[in-house]
């Protein structure tokens, strides 16, 4: 049994993701398949700490993904 598993962290590094490819995206086109790569290896990396390494997360309301929207 790892550590517990923190949404509130994953909600913040995927909002800076998607801020920083928007922002200098246009500027710098290639930042657009580099935020999908990036997108890709996290939620691989995620579900293999969740799956191994982590401990059961509790179930999750809407109240977090509601206020990061």
């Amino acid at each position: 049994m790892g550590g517990k598993f923190l949404a509130s962290f994953k909600y913040s590094n995927v909002l800076n993701i998607v801020y920083v490819t928007m922002m200098y995206g246009v500027g710098m086109p290639l930042l657009f398949p580099l935020a999908a790569l990036t997108f890709l290896n996290n939620w691989i990396c995620e579900r293999i700490q969740i799956t191994y390494f982590l401990q059961i997360p509790p179930s999750l309301d809407d109240k977090l993904i509601k206020n990061a929207i």
